[in-house]
């Protein structure tokens, strides 16, 4: 699954994440305009909005090939952090794998993501950040997330973007079970280890 056998997760962090770093280096150091950078994140942005039509255009139904419902699962990314390609790349390789995903974009209260994951009953939801954010906005997504949970529509939390944290969970005593993804394609593992899901063939 993948583009010449490699997997897509493995060239999401390789080529869109590796080219991402780079114009955000360029950016810094003056050799890149913030339009040109803006030019070239719309681009991706653009590519990637075309994969996930292609996916759920070939797979539209809410339901595995079994009969039985998908796993759901919502992606936003936190509060203040406005760079949606991360999570925008982990709604494509959820779609491939045979997920349903609620997709919330950019700069999401943190309550108003406890309230959709209640409403929808998902069963993982998944948070991205970006730098400067860091351990302390963690925890207190961690604290809201936990004081809002209800035991009716139990969930587990993955959290994307900032890789030093991976390893660490047990650190920030979450009562929902968290997971930090160092990279997309540990994500992509784990979501696979924890899910199994039937998943149909997708050319995209």
């Amino acid at each position: 699954e993948g583009v010449f056998g490699i997997p897509m997760a493995r060239l999401f962090d390789t080529g869109v994440a590796g080219a991402l770093a780079e114009v955000g280096r360029q950016w810094q150091t003056g050799a890149r305009t913030i339009a040109l950078e803006h030019r070239f994140t719309q681009k991706i942005l653009d590519a990637l909005h075309a994969i996930q039509t292609a996916i759920e255009e070939e797979d539209p139904s809410d339901l595995t090939p079994a009969g039985d419902r998908k796993p759901h699962a919502i992606i936003a990314c936190a509060e203040a952090c406005h760079h949606e390609i991360g999570a925008f790349m982990a709604r494509i390789l959820l779609l491939r794998a045979g997920w349903s995903v609620t997709y919330l974009g950019a700069n999401v209260p943190y309550e108003e993501v406890a309230g959709i994951q209640e409403l929808e009953r998902a069963q993982l939801v998944i948070l991205t950040y970006s730098l400067p954010l860091g351990p302390g906005d963690v925890r207190r997504c961690l604290k809201v997330l936990n004081a809002l949970a209800q035991p009716v529509a139990p969930y587990r939390i993955l959290i994307g973007g900032l890789p030093a944290l991976a390893g660490t969970e047990e650190q920030y005593g979450s009562q929902l079970p968290l997971k930090f993804a160092d990279s997309l394609e540990a994500f992509d593992r784990w979501t696979r280890a924890q899910y199994a899901v039937p998943s149909p063939a997708v050319s995209a």
